[in-house]
Order: C-alpha cells, then sequence, then structure tokens
C-alpha cells in the first residue's frame, strides 16, 4: 500500500500508471493489480497494489530487477508512507 505526499487525482493516476508498467515488463511477474483509495482519509493510504508470482524466489527477483528498481525511484519522491505484507495463496 502507498500514502502518496501529493494525492491529487492527477498524481495518484500517473503512480497507478508507473506500477501497471511492470507488468508486460518483467518476464516472472504473473499479475498485478492497483486500485485507488475510494474513501479518502488523512490516515488512508492511496493505492493498494498486489503483485503475484510463482515463488518467493520470483518475488526476491522482482525486488531488485531493473524495471522495478527504475519504478520505484521514479515514484520514490512523491511516496509519504508504504506498508507491506507477503503471503501465500492456493488460489489459482
Amino acid at each position: 500500500m502507498l500514502k502518496l505526499k501529493d494525492n491529487n487525482e492527477d498524481s495518484v493516476l500517473k503512480v497507478k500508471k508507473e506500477l501497471l508498467s511492470m507488468k508486460d515488463s518483467i518476464e516472472f511477474l504473473n499479475d498485478i493489480i492497483v486500485e485507488l483509495n475510494t474513501h479518502k482519509g488523512e490516515s488512508n493510504f492511496d493505492i493498494l497494489f498486489i503483485t503475484m508470482f510463482e515463488s518467493m524466489k520470483d518475488f526476491d527477483s522482482y525486488i531488485t530487477h531493473p524495471v522495478h528498481v527504475k519504478v520505484s525511484q521514479n515514484i520514490g519522491s512523491n511516496i509519504e508512507q508504504s506498508a507491506s505484507v507477503c503471503f501465500e495463496s492456493n488460489i489459482n
């Protein structure tokens, strides 16, 4: 989840587009879902994104993948706070 410093509509949509740009650029990223907060509030995060991988090894490779690093650099200056959860799912 991401809380943005500048969370006006244009900024939020720009970050969403940047995150979704990874979908076809990282071969072991099976899917990425990006959802925007519809209930603004001081303590709320602005963006939820879920990435899906075959294995934790693929996730570890994603973290250092040049495309992910570039996206992180591109949006990093607008990130006020982030939170993450790693989990394994049996849902296909």
